[in-house]
């Protein structure tokens, strides 16, 4: 399967706001403020979220209420508001590490669409030592920790959030099951529009929780922190679709999870490197 390509993909697109609001902030020293800006992105994101509910039948506004996509909503914002110190350079996200992710995320997927399950396993598991080096990215695993795993008993052991990665795949699917009970026509919906449907819920969610928090933030910042929510309502919407799409997969679920993790993982690196860029053009 492909779904680290599809995984990296959704988060890109979601995160165009971020690299577009960076533009826009440039240009906007000459013609002009940070108010400014703020309100024009809300409003073309809300005349988005209006013609994506028109083209679904989906209420948006309600599903955003719900219980799981309010537990999304609150993870996305708790490693949100660890973003600052995801940018430092001692245990932050760096551009280096960035780099690393990516590249063994693009090993990751080649490994995948050559069926070979053992190395994408092994790949991962370099994946999650450098995720692992990064104070507070993508893995909250609290008890989970790291498990002792072998795929092929011949071969070397590997470290791995096993556990955890389990536990957010039956999340996934309680999610899912949850949309479609309350969603009747969301299951007729192509996985790209499903996953479109399940951002925008989530960052629905997350700036209406945003509105509480951040009333003395700058504007400038305000517009950023908002193109950053919804990139990682992206990444998460991407993220739960392709955990559910792993419960179904004629491949071994291990190495699909592994996939999924990673495509994950790089989509936020790229969303939070792109909140960073943003938040230099404020100065």
């Amino acid at each position: 399967m492909k779904l680290f390509t599809a995984m990296v993909a959704v988060a890109l697109i979601a995160g165009v706001t971020i690299f577009y609001a960076c533009e826009k902030e440039d240009v906007s020293n000459q013609t002009t403020n940070s108010a400014d800006i703020t309100e024009s992105v809300e409003k073309d994101y809300e005349s988005y979220i209006e013609k994506l509910i028109a083209s679904t039948g989906i209420d948006i506004h309600k599903l955003s209420k719900s219980d799981g996509i309010e537990e999304i909503a609150e993870t996305n914002l708790t490693l949100m508001e660890m973003a600052d110190g995801l940018l430092d350079e001692k245990g932050g996200l760096t551009e280096e590490k960035l780099s690393q992710l990516q590249d063994l995320g693009e090993a990751i997927n080649a490994a995948s669409a050559a069926g070979d399950d053992d190395e994408v396993l092994r790949l991962y598991a370099s994946f999650c030592a450098v995720c692992m080096t990064i104070d507070g990215f993508i893995f909250n695993m609290n008890e989970y920790g790291l498990q002792t795993f072998s795929y092929d008993p011949d071969k070397e052991s590997l470290q791995l959030p096993i556990a955890y990665m389990e536990a957010e795949m039956v999340k996934a699917e309680a999610l899912m099951k949850e949309m479609e009970t309350n969603n009747p026509t969301f299951p007729t919906l192509s996985p790209s529009v499903q996953t479109e449907v399940m951002a925008a819920a989530i960052s629905v969610s997350i700036l209406r929780r945003m509105e509480t928090k951040a009333q003395s933030v700058a504007d400038c910042k305000k517009a950023a922190l908002a193109d950053y929510g919804i990139a990682m309502a992206g990444c998460m919407a991407g993220l739960e679709i392709a955990l559910h799409a792993c419960a179904f997969s004629a491949a071994a679920v291990g190495p699909c999870v592994a996939v999924a993790f990673a495509g994950y993982g790089v989509a936020v690196g790229f969303a939070t490197w792109g909140y960073k860029r943003a938040l230099n053009r404020c100065g």
